[in-house]
């Protein structure tokens, strides 16, 4: 065998699996009420069928299935079936996949049975959803594949071509996780990790997604055990001249992660790494004012951010769920613009309807601002992610929900799950990806999907929103409007 070339694979396995797992493989699953539909990649021409029964059933049933994808209906709804691809010319089978039938909210980009071993390399849950709009119109999703003790390197890649109504299966990049797909110039990019805590990776697609070229290291890390840099699918910005994106340093082993942004001068080659600055990492500090009372663990996964005082800002989920109060907290630090390699300053703390112990993302619109992220509705439950929500602000100070995308409250929160959101504007719409715990998930944090929804019109409701908003403000302040 010759040596890689790139940073992708259809797909990504060991190199002493059976043969035949990499040539028919089974890429993506979608539930749906008393039946799924699957698809598969096979390197060879010929006829297909799928084979399947309910999970642990003496008799398997067939169906047949061509041009790469297949529809069971008619099953037992909330029903575990496992299920695998046979090329009828010859025998071979794909590995066997599990699924649990039955509907759920919105979209469904991908979905991972918790007891599936076929991404056990890396792990059994799908996480760190990311969305891009190329300039193609055609949308791009990534995800990667998380389990505890697992190598957790491995990232999927899907697109959409009908505005995230349906969605199929691209490719895999490995190593690469909590990744964030980004467009600049004419290239489609990737930041990512090599692994929890690993090196910090950025490559490129010249044809839009479909193949890759190897990834340059920007940064040192370590592994899932120690130190290293932090990150989420986090929006990447244009402001000042440069390219700015959110990076922690720290580890949940040791319970803290400081923050700083990492930039880049919008004239340089982004694949030269010296060309790359991450600011001083910058550690919590308790006394901060306006923080919650009690026991904090700091800030993470912020968001890059222009003011609209022109400055840049990282605005950063504050881990306050054992503080009072227990929800309803942002952070905001500012960055310095003259010195990319400084350390981040405190600016405020934020009054933020989506502070629920959870990733959210924020983005700047014609309006304001818009973000997306789990609504904090019971201070009883601050680690609650069943609502997601979007809200608006006019200054990045103040906030209001303008629209729930879910709302699940009525679910048990301990295995229903909206969360992680990313979001991308594409005219007049919202998109968002959610990381989704539902139907057998193994917790709200183990989860099983992959899913996207789309806010049609959001100015008309951003507008309404912020109108209120000062309406309100009028009202507290007399009517003289400060």
């Amino acid at each position: 065998m010759r040596g890689i070339s790139g940073w992708n694979y259809r797909p990504y396995t060991l190199l002493n699996a059976p043969e035949k797992r990499r040539e028919l493989f089974v890429c993506r699953i979608a539930p749906q009420t008393a039946g799924f539909t699957f698809d598969y990649v096979d390197t060879r021409a010929g006829e297909h069928k799928v084979c399947y029964r309910l999970r642990g059933a003496a008799q398997w049933e067939e169906a047949p299935c061509a041009c790469g994808s297949g529809c069971l209906q008619s099953l037992e709804d909330q029903q575990d079936y496992e299920f695998y691809v046979l090329r009828t010319a010859d025998g071979t089978a794909s590995a066997v996949r599990l699924v649990r039938t039955g509907a759920v909210p919105g979209a469904i980009v991908n979905y991972l049975h918790p007891e599936d071993d076929v991404y056990a390399v890396s792990g059994h849950y799908l996480c760190s959803p990311g969305i891009v709009v190329l300039p193609d119109g055609r949308l791009m999703a990534s995800m990667d594949v998380f389990g505890r003790k697992t190598a957790q390197n491995l990232t999927l890649l899907f697109e959409s071509l009908d505005g995230g109504n349906t969605w199929r299966y691209v490719t895999e990049l490995y190593p690469c996780f909590w990744g964030k797909l980004f467009v600049h110039g004419q290239r489609l990019y990737m930041l990512g990790m090599a692994c929890e805590y690993g090196d910090l990776l950025l490559g490129y697609s010249e044809d839009g997604g479909y193949t890759w070229s190897k990834p340059v290291r920007l940064f040192n890390g370590s592994n899932a055990q120690e130190i290293g840099p932090h990150k989420a699918p986090m929006p990447l910005i244009c402001a000042q001249g440069r390219l700015y994106t959110a990076i922690d340093y720290g580890a949940w082993k040791y319970g803290i992660h400081d923050n700083a942004l990492l930039s880049i001068d919008l004239r340089d080659d982004l694949m030269e790494s010296t060309h790359w600055h991450l600011s001083q990492p910058l550690a919590f500090d308790a006394g901060w004012k306006g923080l919650p009372q009690g026991k904090m663990s700091g800030c993470i996964e912020g968001n890059a951010v222009e003011g609209p005082d022109g400055k840049v800002y990282n605005m950063l989920r504050l881990q306050q769920h054992m503080a009072e109060p227990s929800v309803g907290k942002a952070v905001l630090l500012e960055a310095d613009t003259a010195d990319p390699d400084a350390p981040l300053r405190f600016a405020a703390v934020v009054d933020f309807p989506l502070g629920a112990s959870s990733k959210f993302v924020v983005l700047r619109a014609k309006e304001g601002y818009v973000a997306v992220g789990n609504e904090a509705y019971d201070s009883a439950k601050p680690q609650a992610r069943n609502v997601l929500s979007v809200a608006v602000s006019p200054d990045l100070h103040h906030w209001k929900v303008m629209t729930r995308v879910v709302d699940a409250r009525d679910q048990d929160s301990r295995y229903v799950a909206f969360q992680y959101p990313d979001m991308a504007i594409q005219g007049d719409d919202l998109l968002i990806l959610s990381r989704t715990a539902w139907n057998g998930a193994q917790s709200y944090h183990d989860n099983n999907f992959i899913t996207c929804y789309r806010i049609t019109n959001y100015p008309a409701a951003m507008r309404e929103t912020l109108a209120s908003m000062n309406a309100a403000a009028n009202t507290r302040d007399g009517g003289n409007g400060k």
